[in-house]
């Protein structure tokens, strides 16, 4: 039996507390204040914490770049340079089937109402935490998955199925169901994203940068009014994680991609039709419990929210702030450069889904909070496309 001396305890007791946080998981929680209308004060964390970078926060939250192949990572890559791996070798990011995707490790996201107006959200790296809502890491059961990948681009169709890969146009002009479609040709565990992902993406947006101007704070992306067709993929593929390696003119003038997490064009180039969302005639918000039972139908949709009761569109000033139905537009008082500072629109009839991010001639009305609720699942909108996601269980 090993001899305990007392100058090691306190290496043994640093020890101990970093396996615990590692088995019970972090916690890091925001508050939304939807009585204010600058966007630079409307997020705040609830308490200091380590990560204060865009790079430390992708570090602490476990999000990097990979190539997936069928289902297995075949190498992680290089994240201020995608098309390098993580150990320096060229990586082939171009070839369908090698889809460059983001890793991101199961979290659970909560949100509690503190009044009409403020609200406190919580993203949990805890497996299993109770009141927390993990569809974003559910395939087949609820919170089956302990790995979420989603496509580093926007999703190129080839044969009838879908890919992530540089180099080539995004596709769009295809009705939800399609896109459905050709995701689940890829095999088990392959689907497109959902509001569920998108809005965990938004929160942990909230917590890295803590302003709601994401296009002043992080890029305008591709979204000037005259732009008649999205750029294609990968002219991102050297600008960092979250474009922090983008400046100037290249991050600002509106003409080149935007890059958050990781994810190129998550807002401008081209919508993103989310799938696992459902509106009905009384504005009641339906959410699939999982990527398998996203269906055209909503048949197997829970109502986790009821939206508002009128008809609307423009900027964006008060969310719903509902738990798993957190930024749902409710109104528009805002313009571009208060509150939200994005666009959305909601429509209260049936079959209706959400567009997400605005697209390449969108301008302003862009950015991680625009939301068009008001594209029904038979529509196929040449503005439109998706993006290729994988669950591993």
């Amino acid at each position: 039996m090993a001899v305990l001396y007392e100058e090691d305890l306190p290496i043994l007791m640093a020890e101990i507390n970093k396996r615990i946080n590692e088995k019970v998981g972090k916690e890091y929680s925001f508050i939304i204040d939807q009585s204010k209308s600058d966007p630079v004060s409307i997020i705040t964390l609830n308490e200091v914490y380590e990560p204060s970078t865009p790079a430390e926060w992708m570090t602490a939250l476990g999000i990097k770049p990979c190539v997936v192949h069928e289902g297995t990572v075949l190498y992680y890559l290089n994240p201020n340079n995608f098309r390098y791996t993580a150990d320096g070798i060229n990586a082939d990011i171009v070839t369908p089937g090698n889809d460059v995707m983001i890793e991101i490790p199961r979290m659970g996201i909560r949100c509690v109402k503190l009044s009409d107006t403020r609200a406190c959200v919580t993203i949990t790296k805890k497996s299993h935490a109770t009141g927390f809502d993990y569809r974003a890491f559910s395939c087949d059961t609820y919170n089956d998955s302990s790995k979420l990948y989603v496509g580093a681009y926007e999703a190129y169709a080839k044969d009838n199925k879908l890919y992530s890969v540089s180099g080539k146009v995004p596709t769009t002009g295809a009705a939800l169901g399609t896109y459905r479609k050709y995701a689940k040709a890829r095999g088990i565990g392959y689907g497109i994203v959902t509001y569920s992902i998108d809005t965990l993406l938004q929160c942990i947006y909230c917590l890295i940068f803590r302003h709601t101007n994401s296009q002043s704070v992080v890029g305008s992306g591709y979204t000037i009014a005259s732009h008649v067709a999205p750029l294609i993929s990968g002219g991102s593929d050297a600008y960092g994680m979250n474009s922090e390696l983008c400046t100037g003119s290249v991050q600002t003038d509106a003409n080149h991609h935007v890059k958050f997490c990781g994810l190129e064009s998550f807002w401008g180039n081209t919508q993103t039709l989310e799938d696992g969302i459902g509106i009905d005639s009384m504005g009641n918000i339906k959410l699939a419990p999982t990527v398998s039972a996203c269906n055209d139908t909503f048949d197997k949709y829970e109502a986790v929210a009821v939206g508002p009761t009128t008809n609307y569109n423009g900027f964006v000033s008060k969310m719903l702030l509902a738990n798993g139905a957190i930024f749902v537009p409710t109104v528009v008082e805002g313009s571009s450069a208060s509150y939200y500072s994005d666009y959305g629109s909601f429509e209260n009839r049936n079959g209706v889904i959400t567009a997400f991010g605005g697209y390449y001639a969108s301008a302003l009305y862009s950015g991680v909070f625009y939301r068009n609720s008001s594209i029904t699942t038979d529509a196929s909108p040449q503005t439109c496309g998706s993006r290729l996601i994988y669950l591993a269980r």
